[in-house]
């Protein structure tokens, strides 16, 4: 059929319209990210707390009994992480602040922005991606990792990564999450979402990677490894206590709920067990609809809530779920419903702190779990949405 030079002028319309906000958006990604960058560098209440504790504690002489603070914070990773960390530690604490938080925020762009391709709203508005990654960037929990200095943006990187290149079927998918689970051990729950003979390579390259990880550490620093692995790991007392008033997982509920101690305990166990099983499933539901990004949501959302504890830096995954909760925004509820998850994240004072807003958290956790719709999306070019009016079986 002879193309007619209105549906020309049309088509190359939409091709221009699309290539200025290729160059535009970039343009507000990057404005955004300097912003970031300058709030982070110029605020008086950003004393990048855990940065301090990563390079203090590697250059002491036992990393695993260095403490700051009042409280007795120190050093909770796996050897493997302090090799990686280990460079930043040659330079001064103000270069390696400023190198860390560059590396955070891109990591924080790079995340986004393979999560927003996979959603409805990138298909339906060309620009979303890049006004969703400007914005999202303010969300509490990417605020509190860069204010503290954590390592858990160049975590969720991999995982992401990792986790869609796994879903698209690429061979070398699995060492990048096996590195992850090496560097801070729970990233490995997103495997719950891959449980399915398809993915079997995927598993045996995470556990490869993970393995090598773990052997490099024992082979560097052999007395820390042993100490790391055969005891502090198991130390609940490393962190906070689950019943925190910071912490938004399973922990927190129970606290407010204020049950008998003995009973609060079985509650959170019979939980978390049920909690898994149910992610499992709907993470399989997920996958099978095409739809990577809602099963590594509600796997990475689920180990939120089972974790001990949860702080608000640890919610990185989460900050993603409510573009899944809305889907194409054709849905008055399912917008409103996104909405409310994404205020439940924003905090403009006392990021990650708010005793308000982390109870609030911890409650709509197990729900996202339990609860965020699951779309069809198209194995081609478009999108399906037969599945978009319902939260999903």
């Amino acid at each position: 059929m002879r193309m007619t030079a209105g549906s020309q002028a049309v088509r190359e319309n939409g091709s221009g319209e699309r290539a200025l906000w290729s160059w535009s958006g970039w343009l507000l990604i990057a404005a955004s990210s300097v912003l970031v960058m300058y709030v982070q560098r110029s605020s008086p209440r950003i004393d990048r707390f855990d940065l301090h504790i990563y390079y203090n504690a590697i250059r002491s002489r036992s990393m695993y009994d260095y403490r700051v603070g009042g409280r007795g914070y120190g050093w909770v990773y796996p050897p493997f992480t302090a090799l990686v960390i280990w460079p930043f530690t040659w330079l001064q604490f103000r270069t390696t602040e400023i190198f860390w938080t560059a590396i955070s925020v891109a990591a924080a762009v790079w995340t986004l922005r393979l999560a927003l391709r996979q959603t409805m709203l990138a298909v339906r508005f060309h620009w979303f991606i890049p006004v969703g990654i400007s914005g999202l960037l303010w969300t509490s929990p990417i605020q509190s990792t860069l204010k503290l200095g954590q390592i858990n943006l160049w975590i969720a990187a991999l995982v992401v990564t990792d986790f869609l290149a796994a879903a698209e079927g690429r061979r070398h998918a699995g060492y990048l999450i096996g590195i992850a689970a090496a560097l801070k051990f729970t990233p490995a729950i997103v495997l719950l979402a891959l449980v399915d003979r398809r993915f079997l390579g995927v598993w045996k390259r995470a556990a490869a990677a993970f393995g090598a990880c773990v052997a490099l550490g024992f082979a560097v620093l052999p007395h820390d490894s042993w100490r790391y692995w055969t005891k502090d790991l198991y130390g609940l007392g490393r962190t906070d206590h689950p019943t925190s008033s910071v912490n938004n997982s399973l922990g927190r509920i129970a606290a407010l709920l204020k049950p008998p101690t003995g009973l609060g305990h079985i509650a959170i166990v019979v939980a978390s067990l049920v909690l898994v099983i149910v992610a499992w499933r709907r993470a399989a539901t997920a996958m099978q609809r095409n739809n990577p990004l809602a099963a590594l949501v509600i796997a990475s959302v689920c180990g939120y809530a089972i974790s001990p504890v949860t702080w608000s830096h640890h919610l990185l995954l989460l900050v993603v779920a409510p573009v899944v909760v809305v889907g194409t925004a054709r849905n008055p509820v399912r917008v409103l419903g996104g909405l409310g998850l994404l205020i439940a994240m924003i905090e403009f004072e006392n990021v990650g702190q708010i005793h308000g807003y982390v109870n609030v958290r911890a409650v709509l956790i197990p729900i996202v779990v339990c609860c965020m719709p699951i779309d069809s999306r198209s194995t081609r070019d478009g999108t399906s949405e037969r599945h978009e009016q319902a939260a999903v079986l």
